[in-house]
């Protein structure tokens, strides 16, 4: 059921930003006329539901685009509006071994304060609808919820997310369906990430067990830490820059993989495969039809490499 819920994300995002990617076309060589016949269109209408009407104004060169009347017009966190358009509360820390952070739209941060008050703290700002509460030992926390078109408004809608300094956890759920999250400094014994057409960025992450589903987004992460990796790749890009000490299952469909590994290529051993794409691996160029090698280094960490039609390039850094 867990893999079901990571793959219709993934799912819809591969189609929100096909679905972004046609609207925008046809508006350009159709107008009003071409996004009539998209709406028109059932199944599409469905997967995106974006664009009410976008028109462009030769007199001055600027797109002028008119959302989904249906999006909401304020901030509503817990069920309750929020009329100054912000908000700031305060957990408490103690007892809680879990995040599970949903992200719609606009952008949502997670950072380590410089101190242990302990306090976790989130601010909310923009527009939409918010939701947070702890179940057991996890405090979930998903926004903004309920905006079903390109609007300004998304580009200010913030989540802050604070922990105290120090703080580790358990478990760590992460979920871009569009927008872009952060994460710095962050410890935790597991970390899963599902992205759908949105951005992650991690920058100094330390886990056991990395794993990360990307559709047609986009992961950035940098100073890595981690014993062993599970990143799957399907039309999107990542680029992965740190330690993986343990064990790596990397599966590349169409998209773009970057792998700047910190130790010594001898230090793992090697299954490669290559449908009809491309690997590049420390000076070793894998590019053929059904292409396989083994690498055998005696090493106690294995490394699975897949890729179909996208890309993979791996290279290794001595400490």
């Amino acid at each position: 059921m867990k893999n079901f819920y990571k793959w219709s994300a993934i799912t819809a995002g591969i189609m929100l930003a096909i679905g972004l990617i046609l609207a925008f076309t046809c508006t350009i060589i159709g107008g009003r006329k071409a996004i009539n016949a998209i709406e028109n269109w059932q199944g599409f209408r469905e997967a995106v539901a974006v664009v009410d009407d976008v028109v462009y104004d030769v007199s001055n060169g600027n797109w002028h685009i008119l959302v989904n009347e249906d999006n909401p017009t304020e901030l509503t966190l817990n069920g309750n509006t929020i009329t100054a358009g912000n908000s700031q509360v305060q957990i408490e820390a103690a007892g809680i071994t879990g995040l599970n952070l949903n992200l719609g739209a606009g952008s949502f941060t997670i950072e380590e304060k410089e101190t242990d008050d302990g306090q976790i703290e989130l601010t909310v700002s923009g527009i939409g609808v918010c939701d947070y509460f702890t179940k057991g030992k996890t405090l979930y926390v998903s926004g903004f919820k309920g905006i079903s078109g390109i609007a300004n408004t998304a580009i200010a809608n913030k989540i802050t997310l604070e922990v105290p300094k120090g703080m580790a956890f358990e478990n760590v759920e992460l979920e871009a369906g569009a927008g872009l999250m952060e994460i710095s400094g962050l410890e935790a014994v597991e970390m899963n990430a599902v992205i759908g057409a949105g951005e992650l960025v991690l920058q100094g992450i330390t886990a056991q067990e990395f794993e990360s589903e990307i559709g047609a987004g986009r992961l950035q992460a940098e100073e890595m830490d981690v014993l062993n990796a599970d990143i799957s790749l399907s039309m999107g890009e990542c680029v992965y820059n740190g330690f993986i000490r343990g064990d790596l299952n990397a599966e590349c469909d169409m998209g773009n993989m970057e792998l700047k590994l910190s130790g010594k290529q001898e230090e793992h051993n090697f299954d490669i495969e290559c449908a009809a794409g491309n690997i590049d691996m420390a000076g070793y160029q894998m590019t053929a039809l059904t292409a396989e090698r083994e690498i055998d280094n005696g090493a106690e960490s294995d490394y699975e490499i897949s890729c179909n039609m996208g890309n993979i390039s791996i290279d290794f850094e001595e400490e």
